[in-house]
């Protein structure tokens, strides 16, 4: 027992002379926190003034380092010494000094005195740099030898702090302040835009045509179609990099600007932009930008976003970016901002209608119906009525997924059946102009509660819905006709405008097509289609979308390396990747290193049928509303 208690204790002195023998690192600001970048990174020179204020800083930090003044330069500059050794020799400095002042001048000292004292005293090592300022490496090493000194705690550096006393001292103060300051002169910002340009423009040339990649939709944000990094481009980034480290404000969101103009990432520009955002709104609207055109949202950016979010230049790429980002929390959040956001500009082109149209074409809120039906249950005002606009989009968007539509059809069926949420539905449907359910709205216009009966009129007027549109009736179906038949008959006959604009909607068109130029491009572009197609020639390519396919809208199959397959049609085409548009309207990108095969399909994405279950009226409104656009729009896309 005595024996195990013994060898007990052994194992713990010897664990606590290990620990003595490797403390933990101190906690002290490194050059790269302090200055935003490496010491002896390209195309940057601290100065005098900013050595002056990082030694303070490790003086403040560092118990192994004092500062002190040794006098003033020509130009009237303190000279700071760094004195750097272990913690418990600079409560002997004074005799350590008095030491070293005996030895140095050896008189009357014997030779036994003077071992003693060089036994008891510690070596004093005095290390300048920056004589000769234009050779800037001597002064920019004084940086990092100083926080080396201070900061590590391997056994050299600990032995060097135990037996000697470091005394690190600029040579040349004023020599630094001149020549630093003169090399980073350019303090003018439209130059040093001027300079952020020219250096963006060089970072990538143009690689070799393989031959392959040029398609009818090709990448054209330029500058380079096929751009490749060469030699110079890690340099350039770095250089980059360091401004971005050090911009702040409305530096950072002009920085972006260029940098996504020339399609150059140094650095983690979002996550600079978020950190700047966090006390400095200035940079909002440049963050939502960047994040609405972003493949991925990162997940620290939701605060920021709903920030964003409220009335403001920001607001709109702020409420995409939240539905990209798709969680539960972003698809509340939107729901409780679309009340805010402004109706203005003109129809399709007003900031509610860019934000409603994304938020109910969005996989996230397939993904997350429930959180749209918990809220519109609510009932608690315009965030609800939004809610239950959004379900009434996805119960009837043909191409969600069967369970989240057949959800959001039962959450509508269950809400209609209490008269105040029969009356928000009804308000909801003139909000997000969705009229799948008009028949049971006109079928409400005498209803004994008088709120349903005032939102059935409302909307039934603002959606210009009328009985005998939606009555049941013996009107043929466009599937029950033949399409010859169909032709004739739409051909022949005039629909209501307004209807066809719903239909263009519940039909699914909006998912792949575009009617505003603001919009970003998606498939065909039909704000001037009536200029290029007859009337019985565009009815055709709706009904028949697989005889003419436009050009640059073939079906494109990728057979991925890693198995799977990927269908759409191609809306932008680089050398090494290429964006492509699905079925639902969902825009994905692929590598080109990933693909295995690739095929063009002589069936056309639009699916046909699209019409089958609407009448001839119907079909004809649609027809009607897409001739209307040439008129808006005029020109050509």
């Amino acid at each position: 027992m005595k024996r195990l208690l013994r060898a007990s204790v052994v194992v713990l002195l010897l664990v606590g002379v290990v620990s003595a023998q490797t403390p933990a690192p101190p906690k002290v600001t490194s050059p790269k926190e302090q200055f935003a970048h490496e010491i002896g990174a390209d195309y940057v020179l601290p100065n005098y003034t900013e050595l002056t204020a990082y030694w303070q800083k490790l003086d403040k930090e560092s118990d192994r380092m004092v500062l002190q003044s040794i006098g003033k330069t020509a130009e009237g500059r303190d000279q700071w010494m760094a004195i750097i050794s272990a913690p418990e020799n600079f409560k002997k400095l004074d005799r350590y000094k008095e030491i070293s002042r005996r030895l140095s001048m050896a008189e009357g000292l014997t030779d036994d005195q003077a071992h003693a004292l060089a036994t008891e005293g510690k070596s004093i090592v005095w290390i300048d740099g920056g004589l000769h300022a234009t050779e800037v490496l001597g002064a920019q090493q004084l940086i990092e030898l100083v926080y080396q000194m201070v900061s590590r705690t391997d056994p050299e550096t600990m032995r060097f702090l135990r037996d000697d006393i470091i005394l690190a001292v600029h040579a040349n103060p004023d020599g630094m302040e001149l020549v630093s300051n003169w090399y980073m002169r350019e303090k003018e910002p439209a130059r040093r835009e001027g300079l952020m340009r020219t250096l963006c423009r060089l970072y990538y040339v143009e690689g070799n045509w393989s031959g392959s990649g040029w398609g009818t939709r090709p990448d054209t944000r330029g500058p380079y179609y096929q751009p490749e990094r060469w030699p110079a481009s890690e340099k350039i980034n770095r250089v980059l990099a360091a401004e971005l480290d050090r911009a702040t404000g409305d530096e950072v969101g002009k920085l972006n600007e260029i940098f996504s103009r020339y399609r150059v990432t140094p650095g983690d520009v979002i996550g600079k932009m978020l950190a700047v955002a966090e006390t400095d709104s200035s940079v909002l609207p440049a963050l939502a930008e960047q994040l609405a055109a972003a493949d991925t949202i990162p997940a620290n950016a939701f605060a920021v976003l709903v920030r964003a979010s409220q009335p403001g230049p920001a607001q709109v790429n702020a409420c995409l970016a939240l539905i990209k980002l798709g969680t539960e929390d972003a698809v509340q959040a939107i729901l409780t901002t679309l009340p805010v956001v402004p109706k203005n500009g003109t129809r399709g082109d007003a900031s509610i209608d860019k934000v409603s149209n994304a938020f109910f074409l969005s996989r996230a809120l397939e993904n997350h119906h429930r959180v749209v039906e918990a809220e519109a249950a609510k009932m608690t005002g315009l965030s609800s009525a939004w809610a239950d606009a959004a379900l009434l989009q996805l119960a009837a968007r043909k191409f969600a997924s069967p369970e989240a539509r057949e959800a959001a059809a039962k959450a509508l069926d269950t809400g209609w059946q209490q008269p105040a949420r029969r009356a928000q539905i009804i308000r909801a449907a003139a909000l997000g102009r969705e009229a799948s359910r008009a028949s049971s709205i006109l079928a409400v216009l005498g209803d004994s509660d008088p709120a349903v009966a005032a939102a059935a009129k409302a909307t039934a007027e603002a959606l210009k819905l009328e009985t005998q549109d939606f009555a049941a009736s013996s009107a043929p179906l466009i599937g029950a006709l033949k399409i010859n038949e169909a032709l004739d008959q739409v051909v022949a006959v005039h629909g209501d405008r307004t209807r066809g604009e719903q239909l263009f909607s519940q039909a699914g068109c909006v998912a792949c097509h575009t009617v505003n130029k603001s919009e970003p491009l998606k498939g065909p572009f039909l704000g001037n289609i009536a200029a290029l197609y007859r009337r019985r020639e565009l009815a055709e390519a709706i009904l028949d979308p697989n005889k003419t396919i436009a050009q640059g809208f073939v079906t494109n199959q990728f057979t991925l390396k890693d198995g799977s397959v990927k269908l759409g049609f191609v809306t932008r085409e680089a050398a090494d990747v290429v964006a492509i548009r699905d079925i639902t309207g969902q825009q994905s990108e692929v590598r080109v290193a990933d693909v295995a095969k690739r095929d063009h399909l002589p069936t056309s994405l639009m699916p046909p049928g699209l019409m089958s279950g609407f009448t001839v009226r119907d079909f004809a409104g649609l027809l009607d509303y897409l001739e209307s656009l040439n008129a808006v729009t005029g020109g050509t896309q």
